[in-house]
């Protein structure tokens, strides 16, 4: 709508300058492009997209407030189903059928079209009931692009989607009639890959692609999720007969919480595959479990990686002090998952450092960059450094795509254990001394991490490392212990 000048980012994203919908030349345009489409995939149904459109460009832009004037539109949202008709008849004119994404309700339905319907299910219903045809493929169960596992390496970028949930998905959910369960055409799963690169495409897919292809042709009640992943084992030797380099679920851990003399529960502090335990008795067990595959659990206590000849387990690991388990699922081609990390610590008492020159405050370093994960700082070079009066995101130079790393010392009261809660958006780690305390992954969504430390009275070093990708920011850290109940540590706590 502007005429520019544009530039191609280089990153996913959504962006104001889209197609104007009032320019005569545009429609022509578009025409041409659909019809070299025609030319190359003989398919019946073409998808022209029509999701995430921002209607900003058009409000301001004469041409299309012109075309909704001559043609009676409401609005935006009509002008964009003007667009959908127009296509709509241009691709059944050539024996073809028009598909877009569930933004396409949006302002009226063009009479052909079908929809894919990927925000939830709610557009699969509306779309049904409408008499219209519907491809279900929400991101709750069907994004494969999400992650698998909640392990470093994986895209948690948006969502966490393992196998089961794929399973769980019915294309056909029991409130829709038989009459609006005969419009939906079937199930899609979505590989996105600005979250995948190539060498990872099978490694996303598969399993889960061979969950939604079951979904897709058995009814719920003849699915059986335990007797699928039987299944599977033998369809894994299909999948290596063709190359396929599939997922492989790592080892999950069964220890169990562990209280200390005063009823104090250390339990389970962190997820499902990089998990936290905490025990002060003179020792604790660990049991390791293969989740959903065939194979061997191999592990190492030794911080080293395992591998096809590392030490096989066989009965629950017992440990008497701080230790990281680290544990790979090996199937009998020697293929391994990824690493599982199982963080024990022993919940001794940490002196206090001696810092005789202590002033109030924390030291950060600024930095800029786009990040899906947090970054290794250690690699980073800062663009401002300086005194935070507490740790949070008040000395920040810009809203979005930023880190932080504060460094000091936090005081507490009494000897104890100490509970820290973090709550971040999007991830962040602390450590108090050299303990990995409490690791927040919460990208998308600000949430509240907790991990505890059995200190003695005094100053405690810390570092605190913070990213923050889009959307909402967010970093508070509160604590809780003995004679302190549960608030954001205050200024008067923190020194450098």
């Amino acid at each position: 709508c502007t005429g520019g000048p544009f530039k191609v980012s280089t990153s996913w994203g959504i962006f104001p300058d889209v197609y104007c919908a009032g320019n005569d030349q545009t429609i022509r345009f578009l025409e041409d492009v659909l019809t070299e489409v025609l030319e190359l995939f003989p398919s019946e149904f073409i998808h022209v997209g029509g999701d995430e459109c921002p209607k900003t460009r058009w409000k301001e832009c004469a041409k299309c407030q012109a075309r909704i004037k001559a043609e009676g539109l409401a609005d935006e949202h009509e002008l964009q189903s003007w667009v959908i008709r127009h296509f709509d008849r241009f691709l059944a004119e050539r024996g073809r059928r028009l598909v877009g994404w569930d933004e396409i309700l949006e302002g009226g339905l063009a009479p052909g079209a079908t929809v894919q319907s990927w925000r939830g299910m709610k557009g699969a219903e509306a779309t049904a009931a409408s008499g219209h045809d519907v491809i279900c493929s929400p991101t709750s169960n069907c994004y494969l692009d999400y992650a698998q596992a909640r392990l470093p390496g994986e895209p948690i970028w948006m969502g966490y989607l393992p196998l089961e949930r794929c399973y769980s998905f019915d294309p056909t959910p029991p409130e829709f009639t038989p009459e609006q369960a005969a419009h939906v055409l079937g199930v899609e799963g979505n590989i996105w890959t600005e979250h995948a690169a190539q060498e990872r495409i099978d490694w996303q897919v598969f399993p889960r692609l061979c969950a939604i292809a079951e979904i897709g042709w058995t009814p719920e009640s003849h699915r059986d999720f335990a007797q699928f992943k039987q299944r599977l084992e033998t369809h894994y030797g299909r999948l290596d007969a063709l190359g396929v380099d599939y997922f492989i679920a790592p080892p999950t851990c069964h220890a169990e919480s562990v209280f200390d003399p005063n009823g104090v529960q250390v339990g389970e502090l962190d997820s499902p595959c990089n998990r936290r335990f905490e025990f002060n008795t003179d020792a604790a067990s660990a049991a390791l479990a293969v989740n959903t595959q065939h194979g061997q659990v191999r592990y190492t206590l030794d911080g080293s990686e395992p591998a096809p000849t590392s030490p096989v387990y066989a009965d629950p690991i017992r440990i008497t002090g701080s230790t990281v388990i680290k544990a790979r699922t090996f199937l009998p081609t020697d293929r391994g998952s990824m690493t599982a990390e199982f963080r024990f610590r022993k919940l001794a008492p940490i002196a206090a450092a001696d810092v005789p020159n202590a002033q109030p405050g924390l030291g950060y370093s600024y930095y800029e960059g786009q990040w899906k994960v947090l970054p290794d700082f250690s690699k980073l070079t800062p663009l401002a450094t300086g005194v935070a009066k507490i740790a949070d995101t008040t000395v920040r130079q810009r809203d979005t795509q930023h880190a932080l790393l504060f460094t000091g010392y936090v005081k507490v009261p009494a000897d104890g254990l100490y509970t820290f809660h973090v709550t971040s958006d999007d991830g962040c780690r602390m450590w108090v001394h050299d303990e990995l305390v409490v690791e927040h992954d919460g990208l998308h969504r600000a949430t509240e991490e907790s991990g505890r430390i059995t200190l003695k009275a005094g100053l405690h070093p810390v570092k605190i490392e913070y990213f923050q990708a889009g959307g909402h920011t967010k970093l508070s850290i509160a604590y809780e212990g003995p004679g302190v109940d549960k608030h954001e540590i205050p200024t008067e706590a923190w020194w450098h």
